[in-house]
């Protein structure tokens, strides 16, 4: 089981989104986000997505496999960091590190423009959100009075770190 899932991780690439995947991205989103129940993650139109796009300060990236688009995130930039709006891989394809894949490529593009923040918010009720933030090597921060909790990425984390967060996983589950 795990070739495939290696398989599948190489052959996608990443890249800055174009126009012309807007509607791609649109498709996962209604996939992705269909039984959302929480407010902060009901499926953007079309619309949205452009409306959203145009702006000065919003990019997206996406993964391409096989000549489509199979994951996406859109990326708000400030001049110290870049916050994660929105990311997601397409049902069919989810469980195969895809995701992993997708943020290490936003890791690298904010690297390159030397910035050293990633900010993340991830509905509190979202565990499995959470943890695979975690295990990005992103940091929990506490909630200012909201269900959101805020997540960072500093730096990879220590070895150490690494292995008592996987500790912390394997008796939680």
């Amino acid at each position: 089981m795990e070739a495939p899932r290696d398989a599948t991780q190489s052959q996608a690439r990443w890249r800055w989104m174009l126009r012309s995947d807007i509607e791609a991205v649109a498709r996962i989103e209604r996939k992705a986000f269909r039984f959302s129940k929480h407010p902060s993650f009901q499926p953007y139109s079309l619309q949205q997505i452009a409306r959203l796009l145009r702006e000065g300060h919003v990019s997206g990236c996406v993964l391409c496999q096989d000549g489509c688009v199979v994951a996406y995130s859109i990326l708000g930039h400030s001049r110290d960091y870049i916050a994660i709006y929105r990311i997601a891989v397409d049902p069919d394809h989810q469980r195969s590190g895809l995701g992993t894949r997708l943020v290490q490529g936003v890791k690298r593009s904010v690297e390159a423009c030397k910035r050293n923040k990633i900010l993340a918010a991830v509905p509190d009720d979202l565990v499995r959100t959470q943890i695979f933030f975690r295990s990005m090597g992103f940091k929990a921060l506490h909630p200012n009075g909201s269900d959101l909790y805020r997540f960072i990425w500093l730096n990879p984390p220590s070895r150490m770190e690494t292995e008592a967060f996987h500790a912390i996983i394997k008796k939680a589950f």
